[in-house]
C-alpha cells in the first residue's frame, strides 16, 4: 500500500455508524459539521493501519493533554477507533497557526520579511517573540516554505 497517496473517501453506512457513535461527544460544541470531513479521513486511515501501528497511535492519543478534557474520557475515545478518529480530527484543527516565510535569508529583523528562523522561534514560543513579521504561533503550527 502507499500510505503516501491520499485514500479516497467512501460515505458508507460504517462510516455514519461510526460517527453517530461520537457525534454527541461534549467536544464538538457545535461545530460538528466541520469536523466530520476530518473525521472521515482520519477515520479511512485509521481502518487501513495495520492493527499494531493503530494500537500505538491509540494509546498515545490517550496520553496526550491536547484537548483538555479528563484522562479518563481521552481514554474511551480513543479505545475506539471513531473515537480515535474523532480526537485525530479535533487536534487538526486546535489552535494552529500556519506561518509562511516568504525570505531565503535567515536572520532576526524587523525587516517586513519573516524568515525561517523567526518562524521557528514564533511557533516553539507560540507567540511572536522572534519577529513581529511572522505570525504568532498557537499550539501545533505549521510553516509553510
Amino acid at each position: 500500500m502507499n500510505y503516501s497517496q491520499p485514500l479516497p473517501l467512501r460515505f458508507d453506512d460504517n462510516l455514519f455508524t461510526a460517527w453517530e457513535s461520537v457525534r454527541q461527544t461534549p467536544l464538538l460544541g457545535d461545530q460538528g459539521q466541520e469536523i466530520f470531513a476530518r473525521f472521515a479521513a482520519a477515520y479511512a486511515k485509521l481502518q487501513t493501519m495495520p492493527r499494531g501501528a493503530r494500537r500505538a497511535l491509540q494509546r498515545k492519543l490517550a496520553r496526550s493533554n491536547v484537548f483538555g478534557i479528563s484522562a479518563r474520557a481521552r481514554r474511551n475515545l480513543a479505545a475506539s477507533i471513531a473515537g480515535a478518529a474523532l480526537l485525530l480530527a479535533l487536534a487538526q484543527g486546535v489552535h494552529a497557526a500556519t506561518i509562511t516565510v516568504n525570505t531565503n535569508i535567515a536572520k532576526i529583523a524587523a525587516d517586513g520579511k519573516c524568515s525561517l528562523v523567526e518562524a521557528i522561534i514564533n511557533a516553539n514560543n507560540d507567540d511572536q517573540s522572534g519577529s513581529t513579521d511572522c505570525t504568532a504561533g498557537s499550539g501545533p503550527d505549521m510553516i509553510v516554505l
